[in-house]
């Protein structure tokens, strides 16, 4: 089974149709969200679906390795960026 995780800053109305979509699948599963908008209603829907879901400010993205450990932790095999806010580049991770 694949393991992924998605990238969200707004309402996560793409995340919650995608951790339904694969609730009962035997193909993949989405393990967690993470989020750099602490208010982020993302986070409501996680938890009402059972959801691990974490949110973490800027620093943490880019200047720090802190949502790296986080990933390399969940080890996912896939990552999805649902209308996700920062901008990632190569010096991200």
């Amino acid at each position: 089974m694949k393991r992924v995780v998605i990238f969200a800053s707004g309402s996560g109305s793409n995340a919650e149709n995608l951790i339904r979509f694969f609730q009962n699948s035997d193909d993949a599963s989405v393990i967690q969200v993470l989020t750099n908008n602490p208010h982020a209603k993302v986070l409501e829907r996680c938890k009402k679906l059972n959801v691990s879901a974490l949110s973490f400010n800027k620093i943490a993205f880019t200047e720090t390795e802190d949502v790296l450990n986080i990933l390399k932790a969940s080890r996912p095999d896939l990552i999805v960026l649902g209308w996700f806010s920062l901008e990632i580049s190569e010096r991200t991770f």
